[in-house]
């Protein structure tokens, strides 16, 4: 008895239908409710693939909420479930980056983003991944606007407050 019972823990499927239901929720104004629903979904997982195309989920849930550290770590936990070879890892690592750029860590999506590109150079070219690939791109753009932005702000104000040895920036 205790063998069937481990054996059928073991072989949970996940609800898919269900899945696809908590999307629609999501994306309908309800990340709060959906992400409960994840997480309850997530629980029953028992596959690395599973449990990281959910968490994957559960990091757009927090991201909608305006929580962008939590974002972060269920972004990094799907990436970690995911083996380099996984057909699937480049969106958990895409995500990840997008995940530091919205929790205010620009450095370091910029540094994913690149590597991400570089990394994955012959997959985004495949005519499929266009999308991506552009989003990716997009992505990086914005995150060194702000980081540039950001930069000229520090530099401008050193500079009027008498830092002459600081490198002034052109309009």
């Amino acid at each position: 008895m205790t063998a069937t019972v481990l054996g059928e823990a073991q072989n949970r499927v996940v609800d898919w239908n269900r899945f696809r239901e908590l999307q629609t929720l999501r994306e309908s104004g309800r990340p709060a409710e959906a992400l409960t629903e994840f997480e309850a979904l997530r629980e029953n997982a028992t596959d690395p693939m599973d449990r990281s195309a959910i968490l994957q989920h559960e990091a757009l849930c927090y991201y909608d909420l305006g929580r962008f550290d939590k974002e972060v770590e269920a972004a990094s936990e799907a990436v970690r479930l995911l083996p380099d070879e996984s057909p699937t890892r480049p969106f958990a690592e895409f995500s990840l980056a997008c995940a530091h750029g919205h929790a205010d860590k620009s450095d370091l999506a910029v540094r994913e983003l690149k590597a991400f590109l570089k990394k994955h150079a012959n997959f985004l070219n495949d005519s499929e991944q266009t999308e991506l690939r552009h989003d990716a791109q997009l992505r990086l753009i914005e995150n060194l606007i702000f980081l540039w932005s950001f930069y000229r702000a520090v530099v401008d104000r050193e500079w009027s407050q008498g830092g002459r040895d600081l490198p002034r920036t052109k309009g």
